[in-house]
């Protein structure tokens, strides 16, 4: 079992995705079974902003349209059991996985509600992303932004029907 990221066989230009898939390809090259599991936004990934966001604010160059896919750690971890326990199923499958689909302006208000105050969005400009983030943080931003994961969750929870959604996550991470 080997996780890449989602999308990474659509040549999106990312760097880090870009050597993913060419792991990917590899794989398949040397003829062993596999299963690859792609993920998307870790829902983890907020704790990172934890103190800010709890401050009241988060920050981001996306829109607040922009819509983020998410999973929680555990999901994938248990999307890579689901594999191994049944390997008649999951053998030589690529699977996009996310288990929640929020807007920005969703995931703000998800913020305020959980946390039960007030959470503000600053929407902050490409260049002074990048200034603090680097290169290739912007270029998969931007990718978010424009185009974005396109992991089917519909698919994914019919596998495994208790994924977390951002606001069960954020409600078990005592945010």
């Amino acid at each position: 079992i080997f996780t890449s990221v989602a999308n990474a066989d659509e040549a999106t230009g990312i760097p880090h995705f870009e050597s993913k898939y060419e792991i990917e390809q590899y794989i398949h090259s040397v003829n062993i079974p596999y299963t690859i599991l792609r993920p998307v936004s870790f829902m983890e990934n907020w704790e990172y902003s934890k103190e800010r966001i709890n401050a009241g604010k988060i920050s981001s160059p996306f829109s607040l349209g922009t819509r983020v896919q998410h999973i929680s750690v555990r999901d994938i971890g248990r999307m890579a059991a689901l594999a191994f326990t049944d390997p008649e199923n999951w053998l030589s499958r690529s699977l996009d996985i996310a288990g929640d689909e929020n807007s920005m302006k969703q995931i703000v208000n998800l913020f305020s509600s959980v946390t039960g105050s007030p959470v503000e969005y600053i929407q902050i400009p490409w260049d002074v992303y990048e200034k603090e983030e680097g290169e290739e943080m912007t270029i998969m931003d931007r990718w978010i932004d424009n185009t974005g994961y396109s992991a089917n969750i519909n698919l994914v929870r019919s596998q495994l029907k208790d994924m977390l959604t951002l606001e069960d996550y954020l409600h078990e991470a005592k945010w």
